[in-house]
């Protein structure tokens, strides 16, 4: 088992924790507190689940990350579900907002890639 120094004299004591239980039930004991939602495919294989979520993209500088943001989003083009693009003239910036349907590391490796350029704010929710 983890073994934990004793706040008092750690030099001296050590205090021994109980061996941890087994996966499935570390598994059924903190299923409710993981930030990653799981689904088992037909073969019995644990993945993580698509959820739904949406992107707000924030572009300062349309002429420098414009080509470089649409070839990331083609990139991922397989979990944007929608897409729409504002121009806000009056602040001199440009607004993405996707719909996407995907896994919590793919919407970190789309959302670290935008993060990435500069002139270019990223922010997505997941529900």
């Amino acid at each position: 088992g983890a073994i934990w120094p004793c706040p008092h004299r750690w030099q001296d004591t050590v205090q021994k924790l109980p061996p941890l239980p087994s996966m499935q039930r570390a598994r059924e004991c903190y299923s409710g507190l993981s930030p990653f939602r799981q689904e088992t495919t037909n073969s019995g294989v644990l993945r993580m689940q698509k959820r739904i979520g949406i992107i707000g993209i924030i572009i300062k500088d349309r002429n420098m990350a414009a080509a470089k943001v649409n070839a990331i989003l083609s990139d991922h083009g397989e979990m944007i579900v929608g897409r729409m693009g504002l121009p806000f003239r009056d602040r001199g910036i440009n607004i993405i907002d996707l719909i996407i349907e995907a896994t919590t590391d793919e919407v970190g490796a789309l959302t670290g890639k935008l993060g990435m350029l500069d002139g270019v704010q990223v922010k997505s929710l997941l529900v």
